[in-house]
């Protein structure tokens, strides 16, 4: 037989109503709560607890938790993401082959060396604010400089730069009463600076040729820049004959 709290409690509830009964009455009502009394403790006894009061099954519950912590969010993560827990170990070889040091992240603050180099050039031809002219001007050189050469545009104006990059610049220092040109080096963005200077001022003189596209007039500056036959490469030629001549004058 099964008994539940529930009918003992309406038994006890029964048998402590202020109502005369008989006395054979009252001892069988409390005869028949002893039974159910005592059928209940062996039923509590026989039956398994449950998993919130079961120590057993919580103390397992414990030792897996503390052996994964995340185990419970393991399935929820998406296939392509494996689990640090999860994962296989490695095997020596593999550890030996990938190093002791910690495995080298890319910086997402650093920046592209080309999209830096275009957005300088960006700067520098800018007029009134208008960036995005600016960049369009430069699409259309790299557009036509790869057109005219069919190899990608960048190479191309990255070595036109260097070719017309002056290593120093004339600076004037007064001595007494007069000014004496001293030749001073140049960093490397300001050498870039005056060399992308030059191609520009230079590709300003095509306008007589029915040039009238900015981007047109720099692709083809910088195509001349690399035959030797830009007023570019003969500012850079004038600028080293200057440096030549003022070097006297360094340190007076």
């Amino acid at each position: 037989m099964s008994f539940t709290r529930s009918a003992v409690t309406r038994i006890a509830t029964r048998c402590s109503r202020p109502r005369a009964v008989g006395e054979s009455q009252q001892r069988a009502w409390v005869s028949q709560l002893s039974a159910f009394d005592a059928a209940l403790q062996a039923n509590s006894a026989n039956a398994p607890l449950p998993p919130r009061y079961n120590p057993q099954l919580n103390a397992a519950r414990d030792q897996s938790l503390t052996r994964s912590p995340v185990a419970s969010t393991s399935s929820s993560l998406p296939p392509s993401i494996a689990h640090t827990s999860l994962a296989p170990a490695a095997s020596p070889t593999a550890a030996a082959a990938a190093g002791a040091g910690p495995v080298a992240l890319p910086d997402p603050a650093a920046v592209d060396p080309d999209t830096e180099l275009l957005s300088y050039l960006a700067r520098l031809i800018m007029r009134d604010g208008k960036l995005a002219r600016a960049h369009s001007a430069l699409d259309s050189m790299l557009a036509q400089l790869h057109l005219a050469t069919a190899s990608p545009p960048l190479p191309v104006l990255r070595k036109a730069l260097e070719v017309v990059s002056p290593q120093i610049r004339m600076v004037g220092r007064r001595k007494g009463t007069k000014v004496m040109q001293t030749p001073q080096p140049l960093t490397d963005k300001q050498r870039t600076r005056q060399a992308w200077k030059w191609i520009v001022d230079a590709s300003d003189k095509r306008v007589g040729d029915k040039e009238f596209d900015f981007g047109r007039r720099l692709a083809l500056e910088v195509l001349a820049v690399l035959n030797g036959q830009s007023e570019a490469n003969k500012s850079l030629v004038g600028r080293h004959q200057q440096g030549v001549t003022g070097r006297a004058n360094v340190g007076r």
